[in-house]
């Protein structure tokens, strides 16, 4: 049950089927662009918080010539497709551990206090604690929202048990919750699937 927006890679699918699984791939959400109008005016630096981030902003991110920081390499790579590179790259773990290990990095001090906050309407973290805790002025550009894809729970029901899900958000856990069954195997990659994961199942 593979749950991202984009089609699964074809030489993933093989992997799979090599394992001997059926891939069913099942969109958690859908995405809806948003027209918000980025100005980079005062901003010293920007952080894009998912590749989709990246495309939606695209234009403007070629005429920002301070330093870009991403949550992830999957980002980062986004970043390389429009002849951009990334200043800082995090390792995945979610925007507060790359925020925090930069922070030490910089001996406790950000070189920058303005901050644009490049993401879904939705962010995975509380960008108001974000900024007291590092002292920072956060400018939230939300470029996108994701709205849950409904599927219809009798057809949900029949599928073939048990089930190995992959998630890659925490809305996407959110929108498929109620079929996750007690049997099923559950793969989260990203900080924000892991969180809402163990917050919904209360996994010990």
């Amino acid at each position: 049950m593979d749950t991202r927006i984009e089609t699964p890679d074809s030489d993933w699918v093989k992997e799979q089927n090599s394992q001997g699984f059926e891939v069913l791939h099942l969109p958690a959400l859908e995405v809806e662009p948003l027209n918000t109008i980025l100005d980079w005016s005062g901003v010293e630096a920007l952080f894009l918080a998912s590749p989709r981030a990246v495309f939606l902003a695209q234009e403007k991110l070629k005429n920002f010539d301070g330093p870009i920081w991403v949550v992830g390499e999957g980002t980062a790579k986004a970043l390389t497709t429009l002849g951009l590179k990334a200043t800082e790259v995090g390792d995945g773990s979610g925007a507060f551990s790359f925020l925090k290990n930069l922070q030490s990095r910089y001996a406790g001090t950000f070189p920058i206090s303005v901050l644009a906050w490049i993401s879904a309407e939705e962010t995975a973290v509380d960008l108001d604690f974000i900024a007291s805790q590092f002292q920072l002025k956060i400018r939230h550009f939300p470029v996108y929202r994701t709205v849950f894809k409904k599927y219809d729970s009798s057809y949900m029901n029949s599928l073939s048990k048990p089930k190995k899900w992959f998630f890659y958000s925490g809305r996407a856990v959110e929108s498929f919750a109620s079929f996750i069954s007690p049997e099923d195997d559950v793969v989260c990659f990203g900080k924000s699937a892991e969180q809402k994961y163990d917050q919904i199942i209360k996994r010990v």
